[in-house]
């Protein structure tokens, strides 16, 4: 669908029913109308959807729960090479230090 002109007003598409479902009916073909159990059947639905919904999600919680402590090892990982770079920077510099130090020294005694 283009872009709608100024002049056009934007309404939203519905997405298509399929064609063997008609406004109004219900999914359910089971259902009995005499005795009026169709308020049962849809929280046994609903019961069995989050069941199954549960179920679906099991594999996905520990695969995140991986994820996310990878991602933490990485971290302190880093974490731990800059600190280690941090400390070689200032060992450097004191060693730098030192040994000018220890030139100009040198050179007074002489």
């Amino acid at each position: 669908m283009p872009f709608p002109t100024p002049q056009e007003s934007f309404e939203p598409q519905s997405p298509p029913v399929a064609e063997s479902l008609k406004a109004g009916d219900s999914p359910r073909t089971t259902e009995d109308t005499s005795t009026g159990d169709s308020g049962a059947e849809s929280v046994g639905d609903s019961v069995t959807q989050t069941n199954l919904m549960t179920l679906g999600l099991g594999p996905s919680v520990p695969i995140a729960s991986s994820y996310l402590t990878q991602a933490h090892a990485q971290s302190v990982l880093f974490t731990n090479a800059v600190q280690q770079q941090y400390q070689e920077s200032l060992t450097a510099l004191s060693v730098a230090t030192d040994s000018v130090r220890r030139i100009f020294n040198l050179s007074t005694e002489q």
